[in-house]
């Protein structure tokens, strides 16, 4: 029996000659880690709303999606593939959207359907926790941060676009965005700030899968990675324990920037 995966975030999308998909953040994957980013899933095969959460099977897996976390702003707000390729329930979050986002394009626009006022309280709900949660987050990793002076604190959830960081400069604490840049041979993902710290690495080069530390600037003495992904990751060689904080390790010298565009 295939496990059920828990959606934090959900939307369901349409990709032409792939049917209908869910995209969206796992709470926590059996085999991508926690808060695993996911594109796109196998085709739905089944989606069945019971007491609030979305119950839907695709080819490969079942997923758990509470409707106080439906994010309408990438959810598809109209099939694209027929009305006959709507699977059970999908049609009620189509016409929630479409509600909220098209309401022209509605056969029957009604404000005041209980229906809809329902799901409006649900999200409503589900924004103040997410937010709190984000909250509870940033505060346990600027504890950590603040034990470490000139550190960048990360809990890695994405090898390939980065999670967010917590930098401590001369006991200055602040969150901080990965910047994902394109460069014409490899992205990189950028952890800055102007004239305070520079950490970028480039996602899994080469064939063993190894990322690559290619900038740390000298006023950044510690950098920690905690592993939120289901498998052990590396960087420039060195091992990353799924689940566990690890301090990496300067490389001696760091690879050339070829990528310097990036």
């Amino acid at each position: 029996m295939p496990d059920e995966i828990k959606m934090k975030q959900w939307s369901v999308i349409y990709a032409p000659g792939f049917d209908y998909m869910l995209a969206g953040t796992a709470g926590d994957h059996p085999k991508l880690g926690i808060n695993a980013r996911i594109p796109h899933t196998d085709p739905v095969k089944s989606f069945e709303i019971v007491n609030d959460v979305a119950r839907v099977e695709t080819q490969s897996d079942t997923y758990l999606c509470p409707l106080k976390y439906l994010d309408l702003w990438t959810c598809l707000d109209e099939p694209m593939g027929g009305e006959d390729n709507v699977v059970g329930d999908m049609k009620e979050i189509f016409n929630y959207v479409r509600y909220k986002l098209r309401p022209s394009s509605m056969e029957d626009p009604d404000p005041d359907r209980p229906a809809f006022r329902h799901i409006d309280e649900l999200r409503k709900a589900g924004v103040r926790e997410l937010a709190a949660e984000r909250a509870e987050n940033v505060r346990r990793m600027m504890d950590f941060a603040a034990k470490y002076d000139h550190s960048l604190y990360i809990e890695l959830s994405s090898v390939s676009v980065g999670s967010p960081g917590v930098a401590n400069m001369d006991g200055k604490l602040s969150l901080l965005e990965p910047e994902l840049r394109t460069g014409p041979v490899a992205d990189a993902v950028c952890y800055t700030r102007a004239g305070v710290l520079d950490f970028r690495y480039w996602p899994y080069r080469g064939p063993q899968r190894d990322s690559q530390v290619y900038i740390w600037s000298e006023s950044l003495k510690h950098v920690f990675i905690r592993n939120l992904k289901a498998d052990d990751v590396t960087f420039n060689g060195q091992r990353l324990r799924s689940g566990i904080v690890t301090e990496l390790t300067r490389p001696a010298q760091p690879p050339e920037p070829w990528n310097n565009r990036v």
